[in-house]
């Protein structure tokens, strides 16, 4: 049984969390699924990319988690990021398809790897599944008939931006939804 001092640090998640132009396009796809096939999950968060799922973390080691999310900013160079079209994990999720990059694969491995190391974080990803950059639109509330019909109509839908990623974000919940807490700046290539 978990102790209630465990129980109230607050859950923290890392992202990279897009500008507003693509964010607010995100957003109104995530605001259809809501209205028009009953998906409201995807609403209680911003656009993001996940680079480490969702971990819980005492607000007295706050400061320890953003040197060590700091210093992994200021070593990483800015990545470019190309969003097209939509992707699908049958039978409950829909998102934004990132394309394959390996600079974003190694972020999130050297992130993993100082979660790990550094932190005693170990739950950064699903052991069973590889990492599969995205960023999701409907998903846990969508229901299986409207995966479908969700899924028919964006399955061909364009949707196509690029961007740089020059930060990594984390996110707190607030007991109600996700919001950046703090960003971290990447390094700056033109020093």
């Amino acid at each position: 049984m978990m102790s209630a001092d465990k129980i109230q640090d607050p859950l923290y998640f890392i992202a990279i969390v897009p500008p507003d132009p693509i964010a607010d396009a995100v957003k109104a796809v995530k605001e259809d699924m809501a209205v028009r096939f009953s998906s409201k999950a995807a609403l209680r968060s911003p656009a993001h990319i996940t680079l480490h799922m969702p971990f819980r973390w005492p607000d007295k080691k706050l400061e320890n988690l953003h040197f060590v999310l700091n210093n992994l900013a200021e070593s990483t160079v800015p990545i470019p990021i190309q969003l097209n079209q939509f992707g699908a994990f049958v039978p409950r999720v829909i998102y934004v398809a990132v394309e394959e990059n390996l600079l974003l694969e190694q972020l999130q491995k050297n992130l993993l790897r100082v979660s790990r190391q550094q932190l005693g974080i170990f739950n950064g990803d699903y052991k069973d599944r590889a990492f599969h950059p995205h960023m999701t639109v409907a998903f846990r509330d969508l229901k299986p008939r409207n995966f479908k019909l969700a899924w028919e109509e964006y399955e061909s839908k364009p949707f196509s931006f690029n961007f740089t990623c020059d930060a990594i974000s984390l996110l707190k919940h607030d007991g109600k939804e996700w919001r950046v807490y703090k960003s971290f700046a990447m390094a700056n290539p033109t020093i």
